[in-house]
């Protein structure tokens, strides 16, 4: 997998990738909606339990939280377009909650808009630009009245998402997580995976590398971020995040700072 190309606008993130040999991501999840084409080569696609191909042409989009792997298909290199819109950014400028109709389909009324995405560098082309593309979306999403203020329920595996998510305490033992859930490790990973898509340890390691993303666009070092979100070493936490992102720490921290 070639390194990615990044530009970052605000809270919108473009990344223009690319590999000529075959590639592939693991499961993993962003706290942005993902908004992607392939501009050449085709890939299969896990997504929430459910397989996926998806060609060139091709428009794939995921819920913000939603697990998803992809993995190069065919002997054609694998260039792809991806917009990371945040949910709150969303909703201010659509004035609706956005939810994903289909997951995958041909869009060529898009393609020119995600082309022109990756070419641009100035923030306001770029918020334009995606204003553009989810109005040619609009066959694929489907837009709703705006959530209420309500605060939704603390669902059963509340207490267990709560400690995951304590990047200041010590990455907990699945034995302490089946205890504070009242639950069996087996029934744990059951109801866990059941929820939220992945085992609860790989889920929390998937929560802290988004938080080492959001962490790298201050000024704390990459050696302060791997200790504080629970990585061995700074070593052990440029693999996890290189795995998931293709890029490492130190690169996407200064792709990530050279458009605000």
């Amino acid at each position: 997998m070639d390194a990615p190309a990044l530009t970052r606008a605000g809270v919108l993130e473009v990344w223009q990738t690319g590999s000529a040999a075959p590639a592939a991501f693991p499961k993993h999840s962003h706290d942005e909606m993902v908004i992607s084409a392939n501009l050449s080569g085709g890939e299969s696609l896990w997504l929430d339990g459910r397989t996926y191909e998806a060609g060139p042409g091709d428009v794939t989009l995921y819920m913000p939280g939603a697990v998803q792997a992809s993995r190069s298909l065919g002997d054609q290199p694998w260039q792809f377009v991806t917009l990371y819109a945040p949910p709150d950014w969303l909703e201010q400028v659509t004035q609706n909650q956005v939810q994903v109709r289909r997951a995958v389909a041909p869009a060529p009324q898009s393609l020119a808009f995600f082309r022109t995405l990756a070419g641009l560098r100035h923030p306001g082309r770029v918020e334009e630009t995606a204003l553009l593309l989810l109005e040619s979306l609009g066959d694929l999403l489907e837009f709703g009245p705006r959530r209420g203020l309500a605060s939704p329920p603390r669902a059963p595996l509340s207490a267990i998402i709560d400690r995951l998510c304590a990047f200041d305490l010590p990455v907990p033992t699945l034995g302490e997580l089946a205890e504070l859930a009242g639950l069996s490790p087996t029934g744990l990973v059951r109801a866990f995976r059941r929820t939220h898509g992945l085992p609860p340890l790989a889920w929390a390691l998937d929560r802290r590398l988004i938080e080492a993303r959001r962490r790298l666009r201050g000024a704390e070092s990459l050696a302060a971020i791997a200790l504080d979100l629970g990585f061995a070493d700074q070593a052990h936490f440029t693999r996890a995040f290189r795995k998931v992102s293709g890029l490492t720490p130190g690169a996407y921290r200064k792709r990530a700072s050279t458009v605000c």
